[in-house]
């Protein structure tokens, strides 16, 4: 007689054997968090790529830059306009507060991080920061839409960490739910998930800028 993969998996315990007994998830309940996952990963999901490999791009340049007369010069030159013009100044958060974007800083201009602290301390540039302040903008184009527009003008520097939370969250709730589920759920998770994107878009739309 030739074995099956059943003689392979361990003996069958319970009245439910392998089934899965745990109580469904409301449809009206995992329904639009299945849509708000997949909309995320298939819409925007290379915006968010892009920005995490450039926040860590910038990072490694940044660890590895040493003080120098040209770095230097190009901070003085990219900072000072900004200070001069009254234009906000690029910043991450700190505690809850804005705080000068250094890491940022300095991959864009060549300067070493001392050299960026430095520079913030002699032109005192916190309490610059109180007053106009804005999240270092990552050069990346945001190509994702929704509803006809872009999802956001911009992600910031300290966005692009949050952002790969969310995504990965996302993805493993699609795997792990759909793979996951009973047979009488899947009809009704995927016709409801047809009918929920409306309901998805408008809290996409309601968080613009903001996810």
């Amino acid at each position: 007689m030739s074995e099956g993969i059943d003689d392979y998996l361990p003996a069958e315990k319970g009245e439910g054997g392998g089934e899965n007994l745990t109580e469904p998830l409301d449809p009206q309940v995992i329904g639009p968090l299945l849509v708000w996952a997949i909309r995320l990963v298939e819409d925007f999901a290379d915006d968010i790529l892009a920005a995490w490999t450039e926040r860590r791009r910038m990072s490694d340049l940044a660890a590895v830059f040493r003080g120098s007369a040209e770095g230097r010069a190009a901070l003085e030159a990219y900072v000072l306009p900004l200070v001069r013009s009254g234009a906000p100044l690029p910043t991450t958060e700190n505690q809850g507060s804005p705080s000068l974007a250094r890491i940022f800083i300095a991959a864009t201009t060549g300067a070493s991080l001392s050299q960026v602290d430095h520079f913030g301390s002699r032109y005192g540039l916190g309490s610059v920061l109180a007053e106009r302040h804005e999240p270092a903008r990552l050069p990346v184009e945001v190509t994702g839409l929704l509803d006809g527009r872009r999802w956001r003008e911009f992600i910031g520097f300290d966005e692009a960490g949050e952002l790969i939370r969310h995504l990965g969250t996302a993805a493993a709730l699609i795997c792990l739910y759909l793979t996951g589920m009973r047979p009488q759920e899947k009809g009704a998770e995927l016709r409801l998930m047809q009918h929920s994107t409306g309901r998805a878009d408008s809290i996409f739309a309601g968080r613009r800028g903001q996810l």
